[in-house]
Order: structure tokens, then C-alpha cells, then sequence
């Protein structure tokens, strides 16, 4: 009997100081599709957020073929982050943005799926493929998300 009262201890603590946001929500860029020369808007999405997601920042890399897309900004109207006080993309290598948002002030909470950022894009004019679109190097309040690749696809 003591053993198991011990067990069964045991097992509440760890319960009780899991993190509440331990389980693995979701942010992942969605499809999108343009010809050459359009400008395109490629939403990052969260989900699976469970019982709510307290956001105050963030840090995301965004991985795309750059022989096709080109970077523009990183756009927060009409998203999660529209209250945020800054969000901002940075080009750190061929291919690769860098993307952060700061909220200065009460913490957003998420609690239902919706478009979390968005990232836009022009076409290159020479542009005849489609590409791969990635996130990785999850940072600040979304570190330990799961992703999902997706696909810019040529009309």
C-alpha cells in the first residue's frame, strides 16, 4: 500500500509541474501559388494550441527557394500578432529570413487556430518551378512548436 500511495505521488508531481504548454501546437507556413512577377502572401498558421497560448514574442526562419521568391516584409495586419509592438524580417543568408515579433504590455493569449503572421513575397520574374516553403529555429514563446512544410507552386 505505501508503495503504491508513493507511485501514485510521484506520478501527481510530475503532472503538476509539467508545463501547461507541453503539448505540441503547430506553426506552419500555408500553400500558396502566383505566376511570375506577382506578389504573393504566404500566411504562417498556428494550431493546436490547446487550452491557450500566452505569446509576448517570437523568432522564426523561413526557408524558400530564392531563385523563385524574393522577400519583402513580414506583415502582421489582420494576424494574431496585430496588437504585437513590432514585427520584423530579416534576410540572413540566401533563402533564409529571420522573422521576430515584440509586444511590449500584456501577453496575447491564443486560443483558436488562425493566421499567426504573414510573410510576403514577389515572384521572380525568370521563375518556372515551384518551391519548398519551411520553418525551423522556433524561438522565445513559440520554441518547441511542430511544423509542417508547404509549397509555393508556379501558375
Amino acid at each position: 500500500m505505501r508503495k503504491r500511495l508513493f507511485s501514485i505521488s510521484v506520478a501527481l508531481v510530475a503532472l503538476m509541474v509539467t508545463p501547461l504548454a507541453a503539448w505540441a501546437f503547430n506553426v506552419s507556413p500555408g500553400n500558396v501559388s502566383g505566376g511570375p512577377g506577382a506578389s504573393i502572401t504566404v500566411p504562417i498558421n498556428i494550431s493546436d494550441v490547446g487550452g491557450g497560448l500566452a505569446v509576448d514574442a517570437f523568432d522564426i526562419t523561413i526557408n524558400f527557394d530564392p531563385d523563385v521568391l524574393t522577400f519583402v516584409e513580414a506583415d502582421k495586419t489582420g494576424t494574431l500578432t496585430s496588437s504585437f509592438t513590432s514585427v520584423a524580417g530579416n534576410i540572413i543568408g540566401p533563402g533564409t529570413v529571420k522573422v521576430a515579433g515584440i509586444l511590449f504590455g500584456t501577453p496575447i493569449n491564443i486560443s483558436s487556430p488562425g493566421v499567426f503572421v504573414n510573410i510576403k513575397f514577389t515572384v521572380k520574374a525568370t521563375a518556372y518551378k515551384n518551391s519548398a516553403l519551411s520553418l525551423s529555429d522556433f524561438k522565445s514563446d513559440i520554441a518547441g512548436a511542430s511544423t509542417d512544410a508547404a509549397t509555393f507552386r508556379m501558375e
